[in-house]
């Protein structure tokens, strides 16, 4: 069986990435910075593609391994 850990799906800066989006988002809100509201967005963006492309490479290592 194969051992999982957050280093082999890159979860970990999927997970940070989508934190600190939120956190620039809210003070963006809070300070009605657009600048900070927009780079909030785009980093919690990134996170999500991020998580996407780790779960696609996840399932692509685990069919490799079936072969």
């Amino acid at each position: 069986m194969r051992e999982h850990n957050i280093a082999d799906t890159g979860g970990g800066t999927a997970n940070a990435d989508e934190a600190i989006g939120r956190v620039k988002r809210a003070a963006g809100e809070l300070t009605d910075d657009d600048k900070l509201k927009r780079e909030g967005t785009v980093d919690k963006a990134a996170g999500a593609a991020k998580r996407t492309v780790d779960k696609a490479a996840e399932k692509a290592k685990d069919a490799l391994d079936k072969t």
